[in-house]
């Protein structure tokens, strides 16, 4: 490898690891940057889930609008430059209905940019037979320390702002990066979609979106992570708190990072049909042990399995859809298993207020054990025997 191509490669890393920062900032951080501008509790509330929804169509038209582009990095950069400029018009917002108008337009060119942008990074890294798993890995890594960067900033200057100042630093560096290193420096044809047996395909439909269950059940269960904490080993608030960040890290940094890093060659070795079984299988003893843990820290071990599972089922996925048809349908792959867990943890997320009302934590533990169970035998049955 040559020095350009080194340089190239480090900016894909380090793009992906910015991606995901940002984005995962802007989600962990939103209580926060709401409350700042003024915002009530309530409305922030409705806020989240509309933006939800924004980024569940979003994710649909720039998905299709990316995958059938000529150019395409001229298309991200363009996504880019409108979110450059939202950023700007949010730091200096202050009339609250101003900046909610704003935080909803953001999310129209916000994960869902990231996703398409992940789905050429894999077609790329597929054609120059490059493992997609290790550049993967560095998104795990912004995902788990965007709570640390944050906790930093804000340490440091005592601004909320000042969090959507680094946000757009860190768009203005992926522009630039993208500038200078595109992906996709010669375009073919936008690929042709057989909708009988390619992508379109019943069985491929429903592959990916099995797979999207079971990896989306603990990313929506992170909305009541803390109320577990809190319920059912009785911990204080501080306490509660302390252990749900420990479980994003074990999840999203050692456990997803580990499992992104050696996912390529286990897939080499034993095939993608394998490791997704292995997948789903690691989910529901995950889930089982769960449910049965008595201490905090036992319970909070169980996110070691997620991460690994998560890699296993993602790339086992995409691997398993690009043996059938070729590069070419790895973007379209990744936008669409994002996209039915965008829609799967919407659902979730609505569900779980109304299960909370007359049962505790504990029973959506066993709702996921059931789910897992179910899609473990269906896989086994449609896709592995």
């Amino acid at each position: 490898m040559n020095v350009k191509d080194a340089i190239r490669e480090t900016v894909f890393r380090f793009q992906l690891f910015a991606f995901s920062l940002v984005t995962s900032m802007l989600i962990f951080q939103y209580e926060i940057l709401m409350n700042d501008r003024g915002v009530p509790i309530h409305l922030s509330l409705v806020v989240y889930s509309l933006s939800q929804i924004v980024i569940i169509f979003a994710t649909l038209f720039w998905g299709k609008a990316i995958t059938f582009a000529r150019n395409k990095d001229r298309l991200i950069q363009i996504s880019l430059i409108i979110r450059l400029v939202i950023t700007v018009w949010m730091c200096i917002a202050e009339q609250k209905t101003l900046f909610i108008l704003l935080f909803l337009l953001y999310h129209t060119v916000s994960s869902s940019i990231d996703i398409a942008f992940e789905g050429l990074m894999g077609r790329w890294s597929y054609r120059n037979r490059r493992p997609f798993g290790k550049f993967r890995l560095f998104g795990s890594m912004g995902y788990a320390s965007s709570g640390l960067a944050a906790g930093f900033i804000l340490s440091l200057t005592k601004n909320v702002n000042d969090l959507l100042v680094f946000i757009l630093l860190l768009n203005f560096l992926i522009f630039l990066g993208n500038l200078f290193f595109p992906l996709n420096g010669e375009m073919e044809d936008p690929p042709a979609v057989r909708r009988g047996s390619g992508m379109g395909g019943k069985r491929v439909t429903a592959l990916l979106f099995l797979c999207a269950v079971v990896v989306t059940l603990p990313n929506s269960f992170g909305v009541v992570l803390n109320n577990h904490y809190r319920t059912a080993f009785q911990l204080d608030v501080e306490a509660a708190v302390f252990w749900a960040g420990a479980a994003l890290l074990l999840g999203s940094f050692l456990s997803e990072v580990t499992g992104f890093f050696f996912v390529d060659r286990l897939i080499e070795r034993y095939g993608a049909k394998n490791i997704i079984f292995a997948g789903i299988g690691l989910s529901l003893l995950r889930w089982v042990i769960a449910l049965f843990a008595g201490l905090p820290e036992l319970f909070t071990a169980t996110y070691l399995f997620h991460g690994v599972s998560f890699a296993f089922l993602y790339l086992g996925c995409v691997n398993y859809v690009r043996e059938k048809f070729g590069e070419s349908a790895v973007s379209e792959v990744v936008v669409n298993f994002s996209l039915y867990a965008g829609i799967i943890c919407f659902l979730l997320t609505q569900v779980f207020s109304l299960i909370l009302t007359y049962f505790t934590t504990g029973f959506i533990l066993s709702l996921f054990i059931f789910i897992c169970l179910l899609m473990l035998i269906f896989y086994y049955f449609s896709f592995w025997k």
